[in-house]
């Protein structure tokens, strides 16, 4: 299987295992040491179980109704590779329903028998 598909793959069981809760698989996809700054903070979330934590707090505020990644373009280089995982997403917080696009942003680290997210964010499209 060519790098490409395999690192499709895994941006693929990464966002079934949260969407499925299933968070020990989650854990699984990300470095020990990973980086997650989420939109708008001022601090980044450091560390695979305090990444997976703030997907277990998303899920357990929201009800999800559709999540699709839309477009997946990898961009590698060395040992790391780069990826923008477009998606929509419908989901409820508190009765209100929302609808958003944006970008995830990843960045893998393939130098290892299995990727590992080190560094995530996401941007919100207009």
């Amino acid at each position: 299987m060519d790098r490409d598909r395999v690192l499709r793959d895994f941006v693929e069981r990464l966002n079934r295992a949260w969407l499925d809760l299933r968070f020990d698989d989650l854990r699984l996809c990300f470095h020990n040491d990973a980086i997650l700054m989420p939109p708008g903070a001022d601090e980044a979330i450091v560390g695979a179980d305090a990444i997976v934590a703030s997907y277990r707090q998303f899920t357990s505020l929201a009800t999800i109704q559709r999540f699709e990644i839309t477009r997946c373009d990898l961009f590698g280089r060395n040992d790391v590779t780069f990826c923008h995982a477009f998606f929509t997403i419908e989901y409820t917080v508190e009765g209100k329903r929302s609808q958003e696009r944006g970008c995830e942003i990843y960045a893998i680290d393939t130098s290892g028998s299995a990727p590992l997210v080190v560094w995530r964010t996401q941007l919100t499209i207009e």
